[in-house]
């Protein structure tokens, strides 16, 4: 059966191989179609096939349009296609706030290393000042223990005091003896409180180490 052209076809023309060129102004009404074949846009298969006259080809247009990113419309009896943005092509107002939002994530992940930095630094700082403090506190409690284990001695061996008169005083009923039990009582006093110091101290080393373990799993 006879196949007529009825209306305007395509408005793109399928030159030999994949060229595309725009059709010679003509008309095409009456003329025969000499065969149709099926056409594919981006491997998906088109509903209307493509079509050959006097041994060209032609495509729908709105297959033309999918095919080349352009919007087609019929207006006032004639077909207009217009080719439409890229997805990647972006208008002056979405650069601009593209390169805003750039800069804020920037400015946001420099602002979290800085941060981190003297984080580290301060942890660092106070470690430091831990160890350092952790080192005295150690050395006065051994001084202190030695101090401790003086009078402790001093007060076992310590027979007492001869007077002037020739008699004895046993050590225990002196002054002496009531002085040294009284710094003995001392030395014991700042003993603990140092102790309590040092355990405070090397436990929060151990928190502010596991910290920076943590961070820097």
């Amino acid at each position: 059966m006879r196949k007529v052209v009825a209306g305007l076809i395509a408005g793109f023309l399928l030159a030999v191989g994949t060229t595309v060129v725009y059709a010679e102004v003509g008309s095409f009404i009456g003329k025969r179609i000499d065969g149709q074949f099926p056409f594919r846009v981006n491997g998906e298969l088109s509903d209307i096939p493509a079509i050959t006259i006097e041994g060209v080809s032609y495509i729908p247009l709105r297959a033309a349009g999918e095919l080349f990113n352009a919007e087609v419309s019929w207006i006032d009896g004639e077909i207009l296609m217009n080719k439409l943005p890229d997805n990647n092509t972006l208008t002056p107002e979405e650069l601009a706030e593209k390169a805003r939002k750039e800069q804020e994530e920037f400015d946001r992940q420099t602002r979290e290393i800085n941060e981190r930095i003297i984080k580290e630094q301060d942890r660092e700082q106070t470690l430091f000042s831990i160890n350092s403090r952790i080192q005295f506190v150690q050395g006065r409690i051994n001084s202190l223990n030695e101090s401790i284990e003086y009078y402790q001695k001093k007060m076992e061996i310590e027979p007492g005091t001869a007077t002037i008169e020739g008699g004895f005083v046993p050590y225990k009923e002196t002054e002496q003896y009531q002085e040294d039990l009284e710094k003995l009582e001392e030395l014991r006093s700042q003993l603990a409180q140092l102790e309590y110091e040092l355990e405070e101290l090397q436990q929060k080393k151990a928190e502010i180490e596991g910290d920076s373990s943590g961070n820097k799993e």
